[in-house]
């Protein structure tokens, strides 16, 4: 079977721009999925300066942590240091108040003591005048 010239090349022609047709269809798909790919880079790139904050986030958190646990038990070993310091301070104000008691009565019997004296001597006083007579 012999084919037409005029045809055969009008279906040449036909090809040709459905060929050319599906390339800048190609094209602009490939354009559209190279401005898909860069949104999803940067989407990407997002999410892992995100994740690396996060991070970096809770490695500061854990920090803060440690210094938290460091300062409750700083915290305690201060309130053992006042109680101990408290429990002197109890015993130190037992002791005045005991030495100031026993002060007290030592004034009580010095003074009976000295108004006995002075008994003693004007009596004496009296007894050496009552001889001397």
């Amino acid at each position: 079977s012999r084919v037409c010239i005029p045809c055969s090349f009008s279906k040449k022609i036909n090809d040709q721009q459905k060929q050319e047709q599906q390339s800048k269809e190609l094209s602009a798909t490939c354009d559209q999925l190279r401005v898909q790919n860069a949104h999803y880079e940067n989407v990407a790139k997002d999410v892992t300066d995100r994740y690396d904050a996060v991070k970096e986030q809770e490695s500061e958190l854990n920090q803060l942590r440690g210094d938290c646990e460091w300062l409750r038990r700083e915290m305690t070993f201060q309130e053992e240091k006042i109680a101990e310091k408290d429990k002197l301070i109890g015993e130190m104000e037992a002791n005045f108040n005991s030495a100031k008691t026993t002060s007290e009565q030592l004034q009580k019997q010095s003074s009976r003591f000295l108004r006995l004296s002075v008994l003693l001597i004007s009596t004496s006083n009296s007894v050496a005048q009552s001889l001397a007579f």
